[in-house]
């Protein structure tokens, strides 16, 4: 799989390969973060109504922290809603469950967040 260069791997960063939705799912991550002690994850990316979705379901479903990053994930329009509808959807259904954030608001070096 190749990675677009301005999203690309620093030295050093971990690349998980996955074959589902929820990047948990027959991966490494829950090993890799629990050996790193870490409880909170920030989800961005892409598809919401897929990837998205799923990825921020079985984080809290496994008891991390979740933030979604408000501004920080897309998908494509469907048949019956544009993608900003879509988006907006789930911004909303997720955030029943987890802190859903700009990302302005959002210190990815830290993983720290300010909320308003």
């Amino acid at each position: 799989m190749e990675i677009h260069p301005d999203i690309f791997p620093h030295r050093g960063d971990l690349v998980f390969q996955k074959s589902y939705p929820d990047a948990f799912n027959q991966t490494g991550l829950r090993e890799e973060l629990a050996r790193r002690g870490i409880g909170r994850v920030i989800v961005a990316g892409m598809q919401t109504e897929y990837c998205i979705d799923a990825t921020c379901r079985g984080a809290s479903a496994l008891g991390y922290q979740v933030t979604l990053v408000r501004d920080g994930h897309s998908t494509y329009d469907a048949d019956n809603l544009p993608a900003a509808e879509v988006i907006a959807r789930h911004n909303v259904s997720i955030g029943t469950f987890a802190a859903v954030i700009e990302s302005d608001a959002i210190d990815f070096r830290q993983g720290s967040c300010r909320r308003s």
